[in-house]
């Protein structure tokens, strides 16, 4: 019977107990008796222990779903650590590849100096006797004043031998050339490089590097083994700079030098006459001759007959 609506019963009058047989019995149940205490006490804690367990299972499966979890997001961590750290460990590695530093070239050999400068005062003659007679002899008056009598005994013989300059020059000029060979205690000018030219039978190209322009000095009757002059082994290579001459010793850089300056520098064809007449010369190829011996732009404001005046005066105070 529904414990609400027996008492219902009882209490409203709905229903008198008394009359019944055993009515009182039907109330022992809702009695405050010590067996009722007893089984309410039994079914309390049976329930405290049932609530117990199940807050136990419950707590349980709790700490276990969150023991899971948390190995799960460990795991996870984890799992994402050692991808981060292979991340980075590529990574590295690619820098170490990427930033790897370009292996070092050897060294170069230093380039050799090969330009021989004498410290003797006659430094046209030494030039060209070291060119002719190598490196090893030593510089002594006694060995200059054998070898230019020698050349002054050759030309004696031979009157006409320095008539075969390729440079135009006078009988007059001749004759001086070779009392020079005698009289002076060194060769001085440009002209000193005729009889050389002649005596030895050697090409020489005379480079003036203050002025980019070049001599050539050779007999008219030489004739080159090479196919090309600037590859004849037997030309010579002087540099000119503050009155003053060196010689170029290894063949392949003259070979080379004179290759370079022979299509870009000014070429003075006489010794005697550096510049031709100025009516020989258009104004365009004063301007270029301008920017190349004064080494700048050609200036605007000068006319053709400034032009070839300013060329002249360059080239006569250079070349003494």
């Amino acid at each position: 019977m529904n414990a609400p609506f027996f008492m219902n019963r009882v209490l409203y009058g709905q229903s008198n107990l008394l009359d019944k047989e055993n009515g009182l019995s039907l109330l022992k149940s809702f009695m405050l008796t010590p067996d009722n205490f007893i089984d309410m006490d039994i079914e309390s804690e049976a329930v405290s222990e049932a609530v117990s367990i199940a807050v136990s299972i419950a707590v349980s499966e709790a700490v276990s779903e969150a023991t899971i979890s948390e190995a799960t997001i460990s795991e996870a961590t984890i799992s994402e650590a050692t991808i981060s750290e292979a991340t980075i460990s590529e990574a590295t590695i690619s820098e170490a590849i990427v930033e790897e530093p370009p292996k070092a070239e050897p060294p170069k050999a230093m380039e050799r100096n090969t330009r021989f400068i004498t410290r003797e005062r006659d430094s046209i003659f030494w030039c060209v006797y070291t060119a002719v007679n190598g490196l090893t002899t030593s510089p002594s008056t006694n060995t200059m004043m054998n070898e230019k009598k020698a050349m002054s005994d050759f030309f004696n013989k031979n009157p006409t031998a320095l008539k075969n300059i390729n440079h135009r020059i006078t009988l007059a000029k001749i004759n001086e050339l070779k009392c020079d060979l005698m009289t002076k205690p060194f060769m001085q000018g440009i002209e000193s490089f005729i009889p050389c030219a002649i005596y030895y039978k050697r090409p020489i190209f005379v480079f003036f590097e203050e002025i980019n322009s070049y001599f050539i000095f050779k007999d008219k009757n030489y004739v080159s083994d090479n196919d090309s002059d600037m590859d004849d082994g037997d030309i010579i290579l002087i540099y000119a700079n503050g009155g003053r001459y060196s010689l170029e010793t290894c063949q392949k850089k003259t070979s080379e030098f004179i290759r370079k300056k022979i299509t870009s520098c000014f070429f003075l064809h006489d010794c005697e006459k550096l510049l031709s007449g100025i009516s020989s010369y258009k104004v365009d190829e004063l301007k270029e001759y301008y920017k190349i011996v004064f080494k700048t732009q050609e200036d605007p404001a000068l006319n053709k007959t400034e032009y070839y005046e300013r060329l002249l005066v360059k080239c006569h105070s250079t070349i003494k």
